[in-house]
Order: structure tokens, then C-alpha cells, then sequence
């Protein structure tokens, strides 16, 4: 694909699956991992695209109606920001890669303490608990991109497309009860992040909406942006350490992802308990148009990767190749 071509489709995949999620509540993160079946992304480059895509589109939503700038920053402030800041420079001529996880990284750890004081402290899991957390959804992250290297494109195809139908029809029957699964939920919010890592897909709105009946049993619930930010950075640093995976493609994605939420804002959810039946209906109907569309994956040639692979190599290649 040339430049432009790459770029309106990303704008469609991107934008348009974030203005249908804010008008219907539907899954972004499954219209973007449908998108990129139709344009024909293997199984390595969807996991590539997603696990990027998911650290940085949360750091837009969890920012949207937050200002977050240097001068209202909790650790990083006076000689800390500064010297935090040179090293990222220096750096960026060593291990460019390094260089925007470490400017990345200032950010989401003040992002992951402010969005801390929004948890009622009856309800904080407590500080080793939540290491351990995010421990194990990295892990289950990282596990899901390994295997997609292994997975056959027309297997990996429809496996994503049970896993979507799969998630939907047990988002709507948990729904129906609040008590369902109360006393393992914790566990089952956990293992969605192997799905993260496998396919991209991202529930926590889905979870926000479906807390159980009694909160003080299901505490991650209400401290999950503090396990789901830094696991996902994890994962997606760990990804280009091990893989060399780092898409500019998915940065493109999150650009007009964001530039969706800046003008539209974000879908909320209700909070009943209950599934919305419209959310549902057109998840599904994206899944849909991947079968009837059936894409062959033999790969997303976009001019936005085509240009990183050529320029650097965002790995341990950039440091070893010093020596």
C-alpha cells in the first residue's frame, strides 16, 4: 500500500470502530481486531498492532477530561522529570524504542496514582496483591503474542471469530444474574488477558458494566485500570524485547482512535449489571462481515511499517549492534 492508502485505512479501522463503540457501546477492541482480519493482517501482526494499540489507547481514554501535564506530575517533578527526560533523549539515539517507552512509561505511572485515588479504599487490593496481578496478566499477555507465531493464519481466523461470539454470548448470561461467578470473577477478569495477548481484545468496559452484587468479594473490579495499565505496558515492552514487536501502524490506530474520543468522548457505561443488547448486536454484526468477507491473511502491507522496518530496529538488536 502507498501512504495514502495506508492511511485511510487505518482512519477506517481506527476512527470509525471508535465512533461505533461510542454510539453503541459495542467492543472497540473487537471492531479493530476485525478490521484488521478484513485488510488481511496475520495472526504475528494483529498481536503486534493490539498490544501496542491497547497500552496507548488507554492512556488517551483514562486522560480524556484528566489533564495530565509536567507541571502536575506526583513523582516526576524538579530534578526527577529532568533527568528522566535526558536520559530518554540520550536514549533516543541508542534504542529509540526505549526512548518512547521510558517518556511513556513517566506518564502511565502517574496516570496509574491518580486514577488510585478514585478507588474507595474499602476496596483497594492491597499493594502486593496487585503485583502479583499484574505479574500474571503480563504473563498470560505474553503468552497469548508467543503462540500467535505458531498458530496457522486460517486457524488463528477463526478461533478469534468463536472467541468474539464465545465472549458476547457469556457477557450477556452473566448479565443476567449478579451473582453469577461472583466468587471466581476475580480469576476470570484475570484470564481475559491471555485473549489480550492472543487477539487484542480488551473488556473492561464490559466488566465496569457487570460488577457482581456484592463489590467487597469482586475488588478487582473496581482496581482494575491500576492491574490493566502497567500489565499492558509490560506486555508490549516485553513483546519488542522478544519479538522485535513494535508497529507504527498501531500507533496510527490510536491516533485516530484518540482523535475519535477528543471529538466524540467515550461510551459509558451504565452500571446495572446488565448487558446492553445493542453493544452486543453490533460486536456481532463485525464478526459477521468477517465471514462473509472470509479475508485471506497473508499480510497487512502498510506503507507505516514499511518505513519502520527500514529505518530502525526497535529491539536489543539497536543496543547490540553497539558492540
Amino acid at each position: 500500500m502507498d501512504f495514502l492508502t495506508s492511511l485511510f485505512t487505518l482512519f477506517n479501522i481506527g476512527f470509525l470502530s471508535h465512533l461505533v463503540a461510542r454510539l453503541t457501546g459495542a467492543n472497540a477492541s473487537i471492531l479493530i481486531f476485525c478490521g484488521l482480519l478484513i485488510v488481511g493482517a496475520t495472526p504475528f501482526q494483529i498481536a503486534g498492532i493490539m498490544v501496542s494499540y491497547l497500552v496507548l489507547i488507554k492512556l488517551a481514554l483514562f486522560t480524556q477530561g484528566r489533564q495530565l501535564t509536567f507541571k502536575n506530575f506526583q513523582i516526576f517533578r524538579g530534578w526527577i522529570l529532568w533527568a528522566s527526560l535526558a536520559v530518554t533523549f540520550a536514549a533516543l539515539f541508542i534504542y529509540p524504542f526505549g526512548a518512547l517507552t521510558l517518556f511513556l512509561l513517566m506518564f502511565l505511572l502517574e496516570l496509574t496514582i491518580r486514577l488510585g485515588y478514585y478507588v474507595p479504599e474499602q476496596l483497594r487490593i492491597p499493594l502486593n496483591t496487585r503485583i502479583l496481578y499484574i505479574a500474571i496478566a503480563s504473563a498470560l499477555m505474553v503468552l497469548g503474542v508467543t503462540l500467535t507465531q505458531y498458530i496457522p493464519a486460517e486457524t488463528y481466523k477463526y478461533l478469534g471469530i468463536s472467541a468474539a461470539l464465545l465472549s458476547c454470548g457469556f457477557f450477556w448470561w452473566v448479565g443476567n444474574d449478579r451473582k453469577r461467578f461472583q466468587n471466581i470473577w476475580d480469576y476470570l477478569v484475570i484470564s481475559s488477558f491471555f485473549f489480550s495477548g492472543l487477539f487484542g481484545f480488551e473488556f473492561s468496559d464490559w466488566v465496569l458494566d457487570l460488577h457482581r452484587a456484592e463489590p467487597t468479594k469482586n475488588r478487582l473490579t473496581e482496581n482494575l485500570p491500576l492491574i490493566m495499565i502497567p500489565a499492558f505496558f509490560i506486555a508490549m515492552l516485553a513483546s519488542n524485547l522478544l519479538f522485535n514487536i513494535f508497529p507504527l501502524s498501531g500507533m496510527v490506530l490510536v491516533l485516530f482512535g484518540t482523535l475519535c474520543i477528543r471529538l466524540f468522548g467515550f461510551y459509558m457505561v451504565s452500571g446495572r449489571g446488565k448487558m446492553s443488547i445493542i453493544a452486543l448486536a453490533f460486536t456481532i454484526l463485525a464478526v459477521i462481515c468477517v465471514l462473509l468477507v472470509d479475508p485471506k491473511l497473508t499480510g497487512f502491507d502498510n506503507a507505516f511499517d514499511n518505513l519502520m522496518n527500514s529505518t530502525f530496529m526497535f529491539s536489543l538488536d539497536s543496543i547490540k549492534s553497539l558492540f
